[in-house]
Protein backbone atom coordinates (compact mmCIF):
# COMPACT_ATOMS: atom_id res chain seq x y z
CA UNK A 1 0.00 0.00 0.00
CA UNK A 2 1.24 3.62 -1.05
CA UNK A 3 2.68 5.02 2.41
CA UNK A 4 1.02 8.04 1.14
CA UNK A 5 -2.61 7.05 1.55
CA UNK A 6 -4.93 10.06 3.19
CA UNK A 7 -8.20 8.94 4.51
CA UNK A 8 -11.54 9.92 2.63
CA UNK A 9 -13.10 12.95 4.31
CA UNK A 10 -16.41 14.68 4.03
CA UNK A 11 -15.15 18.18 4.39
CA UNK A 12 -12.54 17.76 1.43
CA UNK A 13 -14.97 16.19 -1.09
CA UNK A 14 -17.66 18.87 -0.78
CA UNK A 15 -15.27 21.37 -1.23
CA UNK A 16 -15.05 19.99 -4.54
CA UNK A 17 -19.07 20.53 -5.06
CA UNK A 18 -19.87 23.37 -7.25
CA UNK A 19 -22.58 25.98 -5.48
CA UNK A 20 -25.51 25.59 -8.35
CA UNK A 21 -24.96 21.55 -7.49
CA UNK A 22 -25.22 21.71 -3.58
CA UNK A 23 -29.16 21.96 -3.60
CA UNK A 24 -29.60 18.73 -5.10
CA UNK A 25 -27.23 16.36 -2.64
CA UNK A 26 -29.01 15.51 0.22
CA UNK A 27 -26.14 14.08 2.23
CA UNK A 28 -22.63 12.02 1.85
CA UNK A 29 -21.79 9.04 4.04
CA UNK A 30 -18.19 8.16 4.07
CA UNK A 31 -17.77 4.03 4.96
CA UNK A 32 -14.58 2.08 6.16
CA UNK A 33 -15.77 -0.86 4.99
CA UNK A 34 -18.71 -2.69 2.94
CA UNK A 35 -20.20 -5.01 0.90
CA UNK A 36 -20.94 -2.55 -2.11
CA UNK A 37 -21.78 0.97 -2.46
CA UNK A 38 -24.99 0.25 -4.66
CA UNK A 39 -26.60 -1.87 -2.44
CA UNK A 40 -25.72 1.10 0.35
CA UNK A 41 -27.34 3.63 -1.89
CA UNK A 42 -30.19 1.05 -3.43
CA UNK A 43 -31.35 1.12 0.80
CA UNK A 44 -31.35 5.23 0.86
CA UNK A 45 -34.44 5.96 -1.14
CA UNK A 46 -37.26 5.82 1.83
CA UNK A 47 -34.97 8.75 3.24
CA UNK A 48 -35.44 10.67 0.32
CA UNK A 49 -38.72 12.93 0.18
CA UNK A 50 -38.03 14.73 -3.05
CA UNK A 51 -37.55 13.38 -6.50
CA UNK A 52 -34.48 14.85 -8.04
CA UNK A 53 -32.50 14.92 -4.76
CA UNK A 54 -29.82 12.60 -4.06
CA UNK A 55 -27.51 10.85 -1.50
CA UNK A 56 -23.50 10.02 -1.70
CA UNK A 57 -22.15 6.57 -0.44
CA UNK A 58 -18.24 6.47 -1.02
CA UNK A 59 -16.30 3.50 0.83
CA UNK A 60 -12.73 2.78 1.67
CA UNK A 61 -13.44 -0.36 0.65
CA UNK A 62 -15.97 -3.06 -0.96
CA UNK A 63 -15.30 -6.61 -0.09
CA UNK A 64 -18.32 -7.68 -2.73
CA UNK A 65 -17.59 -4.97 -5.65
CA UNK A 66 -18.89 -5.39 -8.63
CA UNK A 67 -18.95 -4.12 -12.79
CA UNK A 68 -21.28 -5.31 -14.88
CA UNK A 69 -22.68 -8.77 -15.90
CA UNK A 70 -22.42 -9.36 -11.88
CA UNK A 71 -18.29 -9.32 -12.87
CA UNK A 72 -15.99 -8.62 -9.32
CA UNK A 73 -14.25 -5.44 -9.23
CA UNK A 74 -11.48 -5.11 -7.30
CA UNK A 75 -11.86 -2.94 -4.13
CA UNK A 76 -8.72 -2.92 -2.15
CA UNK A 77 -8.47 -0.91 0.90
CA UNK A 78 -7.63 2.99 0.62
CA UNK A 79 -6.49 2.79 -2.72
CA UNK A 80 -9.37 4.01 -4.65
CA UNK A 81 -12.62 5.71 -5.02
CA UNK A 82 -15.84 3.45 -4.78
CA UNK A 83 -18.99 5.64 -4.99
CA UNK A 84 -22.81 5.22 -5.67
CA UNK A 85 -25.28 8.11 -6.08
CA UNK A 86 -28.88 7.35 -5.28
CA UNK A 87 -31.21 9.50 -7.32
CA UNK A 88 -34.45 9.80 -7.01
CA UNK A 89 -36.19 10.95 -10.37
CA UNK A 90 -39.43 11.73 -12.02
CA UNK A 91 -37.94 10.20 -15.36
CA UNK A 92 -39.76 7.22 -17.10
CA UNK A 93 -37.96 4.29 -17.39
CA UNK A 94 -37.48 4.72 -20.95
CA UNK A 95 -35.72 7.94 -21.26
CA UNK A 96 -33.06 6.43 -18.86
CA UNK A 97 -31.34 5.08 -22.49
CA UNK A 98 -27.63 6.14 -22.09
CA UNK A 99 -27.69 7.42 -19.06
CA UNK A 100 -23.90 4.95 -18.28
CA UNK A 101 -22.95 6.55 -21.25
CA UNK A 102 -23.67 10.53 -20.07
CA UNK A 103 -21.76 9.63 -16.33
CA UNK A 104 -18.74 8.81 -17.89
CA UNK A 105 -18.73 11.64 -20.50
CA UNK A 106 -19.04 14.02 -18.09
CA UNK A 107 -16.48 12.24 -15.34
CA UNK A 108 -14.13 11.91 -18.46
CA UNK A 109 -14.61 15.66 -19.02
CA UNK A 110 -14.17 17.19 -15.53
CA UNK A 111 -10.75 14.51 -14.46
CA UNK A 112 -9.05 15.53 -17.89
CA UNK A 113 -9.85 19.20 -17.73
CA UNK A 114 -8.95 19.52 -14.02
CA UNK A 115 -6.25 16.46 -13.83
CA UNK A 116 -4.66 16.79 -17.69
CA UNK A 117 -5.65 13.22 -18.53
CA UNK A 118 -6.40 11.90 -21.84
CA UNK A 119 -9.27 9.76 -20.88
CA UNK A 120 -11.41 7.44 -23.29
CA UNK A 121 -14.65 6.09 -22.67
CA UNK A 122 -14.94 2.80 -24.18
CA UNK A 123 -18.57 1.40 -24.80
CA UNK A 124 -20.90 0.93 -22.49
CA UNK A 125 -19.42 1.33 -19.35
CA UNK A 126 -15.73 1.55 -19.28
CA UNK A 127 -12.91 4.56 -18.82
CA UNK A 128 -9.58 3.87 -20.33
CA UNK A 129 -6.77 5.96 -19.81
CA UNK A 130 -3.56 4.73 -21.94
CA UNK A 131 -5.47 2.71 -23.43
CA UNK A 132 -6.13 0.41 -20.23
CA UNK A 133 -9.21 0.31 -18.03
CA UNK A 134 -9.09 2.71 -15.40
CA UNK A 135 -12.89 2.99 -14.29
CA UNK A 136 -16.23 1.65 -14.93
CA UNK A 137 -19.66 2.78 -14.16
CA UNK A 138 -22.63 0.59 -13.17
CA UNK A 139 -26.21 1.90 -13.37
CA UNK A 140 -29.04 0.32 -12.04
CA UNK A 141 -33.06 1.34 -11.81
CA UNK A 142 -35.88 0.39 -10.32
CA UNK A 143 -38.88 1.99 -10.35
CA UNK A 144 -41.18 2.72 -6.77
CA UNK A 145 -44.44 5.04 -5.72
CA UNK A 146 -44.39 6.55 -9.56
CA UNK A 147 -40.80 7.68 -8.93
CA UNK A 148 -37.66 5.90 -10.63
CA UNK A 149 -35.03 5.13 -8.25
CA UNK A 150 -31.78 5.42 -9.96
CA UNK A 151 -28.19 4.24 -8.44
CA UNK A 152 -25.48 5.20 -10.23
CA UNK A 153 -21.84 3.72 -9.16
CA UNK A 154 -18.47 4.46 -10.24
CA UNK A 155 -15.76 2.58 -9.68
CA UNK A 156 -11.93 4.42 -10.04
CA UNK A 157 -8.41 3.20 -10.06
CA UNK A 158 -6.55 5.97 -8.34
CA UNK A 159 -3.66 4.40 -6.18
CA UNK A 160 -3.87 1.13 -6.50
CA UNK A 161 -0.68 -0.33 -7.72
CA UNK A 162 -0.05 -3.30 -9.71
CA UNK A 163 3.01 -4.31 -7.38
CA UNK A 164 0.44 -5.12 -4.57
CA UNK A 165 -2.53 -6.46 -6.36
CA UNK A 166 -3.01 -10.21 -8.08
CA UNK A 167 -3.05 -10.47 -11.89
CA UNK A 168 -6.23 -9.19 -13.12
CA UNK A 169 -7.06 -10.70 -16.57
CA UNK A 170 -8.34 -7.09 -18.54
CA UNK A 171 -5.41 -4.48 -18.70
CA UNK A 172 -5.76 -1.79 -16.18
CA UNK A 173 -4.03 1.26 -14.82
CA UNK A 174 -4.75 3.90 -12.30
CA UNK A 175 -4.35 7.05 -12.32
CA UNK A 176 -1.40 7.31 -10.21
CA UNK A 177 0.68 6.26 -13.21
CA UNK A 178 -0.76 9.43 -15.57
CA UNK A 179 -0.55 12.65 -13.74
CA UNK A 180 2.82 14.62 -12.20
CA UNK A 181 1.45 15.63 -8.92
CA UNK A 182 0.15 12.35 -6.12
CA UNK A 183 -3.24 12.04 -6.86
CA UNK A 184 -5.59 14.01 -3.96
CA UNK A 185 -8.61 10.51 -3.28
CA UNK A 186 -10.91 13.90 -1.61
CA UNK A 187 -10.10 16.30 -4.81
CA UNK A 188 -11.28 13.14 -7.61
CA UNK A 189 -13.91 12.18 -5.39
CA UNK A 190 -15.44 15.45 -5.17
CA UNK A 191 -14.90 15.92 -8.55
CA UNK A 192 -16.98 12.31 -9.71
CA UNK A 193 -19.56 13.46 -7.03
CA UNK A 194 -19.63 16.97 -8.99
CA UNK A 195 -20.00 15.88 -12.38
CA UNK A 196 -22.67 13.35 -11.50
CA UNK A 197 -24.99 16.32 -9.65
CA UNK A 198 -24.54 18.04 -12.60
CA UNK A 199 -25.81 14.70 -14.69
CA UNK A 200 -29.03 14.76 -12.95
CA UNK A 201 -29.82 18.74 -13.98
CA UNK A 202 -28.94 18.29 -17.87
CA UNK A 203 -30.22 14.42 -18.04
CA UNK A 204 -33.80 15.30 -16.79
CA UNK A 205 -33.80 17.83 -19.46
CA UNK A 206 -31.91 16.68 -22.22
CA UNK A 207 -31.27 13.33 -21.90
CA UNK A 208 -28.53 11.47 -24.13
CA UNK A 209 -28.41 14.40 -27.15
CA UNK A 210 -26.49 16.80 -24.69
CA UNK A 211 -23.94 14.27 -23.99
CA UNK A 212 -23.71 12.32 -27.76
CA UNK A 213 -21.06 14.82 -29.39
CA UNK A 214 -18.94 14.77 -26.87
CA UNK A 215 -19.18 11.32 -26.20
CA UNK A 216 -18.06 10.40 -30.29
CA UNK A 217 -14.99 12.82 -29.14
CA UNK A 218 -14.10 10.05 -26.64
CA UNK A 219 -15.29 7.22 -27.94
CA UNK A 220 -12.14 4.94 -27.75
CA UNK A 221 -13.45 2.10 -30.26
CA UNK A 222 -14.79 4.65 -32.97
CA UNK A 223 -12.99 3.56 -36.32
CA UNK A 224 -11.68 0.76 -34.57
CA UNK A 225 -12.32 -3.43 -35.99
CA UNK A 226 -13.88 -5.03 -33.39
CA UNK A 227 -14.93 -8.64 -32.55
CA UNK A 228 -17.85 -8.95 -30.38
CA UNK A 229 -20.09 -11.61 -28.59
CA UNK A 230 -23.84 -10.88 -28.53
CA UNK A 231 -26.40 -13.24 -27.39
CA UNK A 232 -27.59 -16.08 -29.60
CA UNK A 233 -25.69 -15.05 -32.39
CA UNK A 234 -21.74 -15.74 -33.97
CA UNK A 235 -19.82 -13.39 -32.99
CA UNK A 236 -19.37 -10.30 -34.92
CA UNK A 237 -16.90 -8.23 -36.71
CA UNK A 238 -16.95 -4.78 -38.20
CA UNK A 239 -16.13 -1.46 -37.49
CA UNK A 240 -17.55 1.19 -35.50
CA UNK A 241 -18.88 4.15 -36.22
CA UNK A 242 -20.41 5.66 -33.10
CA UNK A 243 -23.62 5.68 -31.24
CA UNK A 244 -27.04 6.39 -31.81
CA UNK A 245 -29.45 8.57 -29.78
CA UNK A 246 -30.67 5.49 -27.97
CA UNK A 247 -26.87 4.94 -27.12
CA UNK A 248 -26.69 1.76 -29.21
CA UNK A 249 -23.19 1.01 -30.74
CA UNK A 250 -23.13 1.44 -34.49
CA UNK A 251 -21.25 -1.38 -36.11
CA UNK A 252 -20.54 -1.73 -39.99
CA UNK A 253 -19.96 -4.82 -41.08
CA UNK A 254 -20.21 -6.34 -45.10
CA UNK A 255 -21.88 -3.03 -45.76
CA UNK A 256 -24.73 -3.26 -43.04
CA UNK A 257 -25.71 -1.07 -40.08
CA UNK A 258 -26.12 -3.36 -36.74
CA UNK A 259 -27.31 -0.95 -33.67
CA UNK A 260 -25.97 -3.25 -30.44
CA UNK A 261 -27.85 -2.82 -27.07
CA UNK A 262 -25.86 -5.10 -24.86
CA UNK A 263 -22.76 -7.42 -25.41
CA UNK A 264 -22.42 -10.89 -23.41
CA UNK A 265 -18.78 -10.20 -23.08
CA UNK A 266 -15.90 -7.74 -23.73
CA UNK A 267 -15.21 -5.95 -27.01
CA UNK A 268 -12.13 -7.26 -28.47
CA UNK A 269 -10.01 -4.74 -30.71
CA UNK A 270 -8.74 -6.77 -33.62
CA UNK A 271 -7.11 -3.10 -35.60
Amino acid sequence: MNTKHKSLNKKDILGSISSKNYPGLSDIVILERTESTNNEAKNIFHKLSKNEISFCFIAEEQTSGRGTKGREWISPYGANIYLSLAWKSSLTLNKTDGLSLAAAVTISEILNKELNLGMKIKWPNDLILKGQKVGGILIETSVKNNYLEIVVGVGLNVLMEKSYLPKIETEWTSILYHTKEFPDRNKIAGLVLDSLLSLINNFKIYGLKYYKDTFENLNFLKGKRCQISVENRSNLIGEVIGINKKGELLIKMEGEILALRSTEESIIILS
